[in-house]
């Protein structure tokens, strides 16, 4: 029998310091995953990136990175603290894993990676999400003062489901995007403008879509500095921020002369459009879904610009004011994906779907278990059998006939599609259902306060 005194202690330690606790549960939960189960595509790019540094030809200089130069230059590092640690084998080519060539899924990579490799990517992305939590912490206990609140929010982003794969198991560095972006937040609230201007330019040439969020920032410091009575200082000062440090991320390109190609990524998959397809499903999604990404612009940065012009010119202040702002850049955020995203980019929506939350409607909890689930079922769905190729190469636990017999059921066509093509379509549509969720909350709060308003 357990001792009724343990359980008193442990209760108490727990109420004494839940946000120790929380970050225990959620660092050991990332320790389970991170040796066992990795995404194989990303991360040959990111040991792909790290080779050809060691080789001198640069971020662009050789096939392989196709990101703007900020996570390439954390890819320096990352292959720095790799030799100081003795790393120098990052993965191989394992023969037996050749037949997923035959696959019209074209995301597999028949490469194992070593653990030690891995380890090493993952513990990086995990220090950034407990970095994020924090920052959520701080967000939230300057504006309510309440330690609980702040706590709340410090779980739901450490403990989620999607963020704990994405730097668990995908390892993909949208984490280090929503720190920057968290962070910019916080300065700009501080007042700190040129350093938020220097953070959101990190954060922008990390991944694209903070860009969007650049019109309600811009209220923000507009409205801020409106009230402190130096309204055009502090939008010059964000932007000479911003401007310095995107100087300074593109020095290394402007001298080599790489500029335009740390924009391939956009141009590859503009590119895709109306190329031949050869009736491959899977680039005829791809084709018709980057054809209504760009379409859907059309009406995306109209919303964004609206969202700005009315939280900037709203009448309430302090507090009030506040909370209103988060539930308008919660809104931004989620408008950014009228589409089906990747799940990993889901992530910029969570700090402000989280703070509002706990701070001014619990029932946006609801979105939040949505978006949370069902983008790690549509990660598991696409990534698939990949992710099992690693414990593959190190164990025996996973027979290799098994890998072939899933991904033929997988590539197996009971239609004119493939059995992965009815799951991801599947799934997607629940994804996107779920980001529309938030929609659905947020004009129904909006219905429910008119109707208050009207019965004063």
């Amino acid at each position: 029998m357990s001792d009724p005194t343990t359980f008193v202690k442990a209760k108490a330690f727990i109420l004494r310091y839940p946000v120790l606790v929380i970050a225990i549960v959620g660092i050991v939960i990332r320790a389970c995953l991170i040796p066992l189960f990795t995404y194989s595509y990303d991360i040959y790019h990111w040991a792909v990136t790290i080779s050809n540094l060691r080789s001198g030809e640069g971020l662009y200089g050789l096939p392989g990175y196709y990101y703007t130069p900020v996570w390439g230059y954390m890819l320096a590092g990352i292959g720095n603290i790799a030799d100081i640690l003795g790393i120098a084998n990052f993965g191989s080519l394992d023969p037996s894993l050749t037949f997923v060539a035959d696959s019209e899924w074209p995301y597999y990579r028949e490469m194992t990676y070593s653990l030690a490799f891995t380890i090493l990517i993952k513990t990086l992305f995990t220090i950034f999400d407990l970095i994020t939590a924090y920052l959520i912490y701080v967000l939230v206990k300057d504006h309510t003062k309440d330690t609980k609140k702040a706590s709340a929010a410090f779980g739901l982003w450490f403990l989620c489901p999607i963020v704990i794969y994405t730097s668990s198991v995908h390892a993909m560095f949208d984490t280090i995007a929503v720190t920057a972006l968290v962070l910019t937040l916080l300065l700009i609230l501080r007042q700190k403008y040129a350093l938020a201007g220097m953070v959101f330019a990190i954060s922008v040439f990390l991944k694209f879509f903070p860009a969007y969020l650049i019109f309600i920032l811009f209220a923000l410091i507009l409205r801020q500095g409106q009230t402190a009575g130096n309204r055009n200082k502090a939008a010059l000062t964000a932007v000479s921020g911003f401007l310095l440090m995107t100087i300074l991320i593109y020095i290394p390109q402007i001298i080599d002369g790489t500029v335009l190609d740390s924009f391939n990524f956009i141009s590859s998959r503009v590119g895709e459009i109306g190329a031949n397809n050869n009736g491959q499903t899977v680039d005829i999604i791809s084709t018709i879904g980057y054809s209504l990404v760009i379409t859907l612009q059309a009406i995306t940065f109209p919303i964004l610009i609206f969202l700005s012009w009315k939280i900037y010119k709203t009448p309430e202040k302090d507090e009030a004011f506040a909370s209103k702002y988060m539930l308008f850049l919660m809104l931004s955020s989620a408008v950014i994906f009228l589409w089906t995203p990747t799940p990993t980019y889901l992530m910029i929506i969570l700090p402000f779907l989280v703070y509002v939350s706990v701070t001014r409607n619990d029932k946006y909890i609801i979105p939040y278990i949505l978006i949370s689930v069902s983008a790690v079922l549509y990660s598991l769905a696409m990534h698939n059998y990949s992710l099992l190729f690693q414990l593959y190469e190190y164990s025996n636990l996973i027979p290799l006939d098994f890998l072939i017999n899933g991904i033929g059921w997988l590539d197996m066509r009971m239609t004119f599609i493939s059995n992965r093509t009815i799951i991801n379509i599947i799934l997607g549509a629940a994804e996107t259902l779920s980001i529309y969720s938030i929609y659905l909350f947020a004009y129904k709060a909006h219905k429910r306060d008119k109707k208050a308003v009207m019965h004063t």
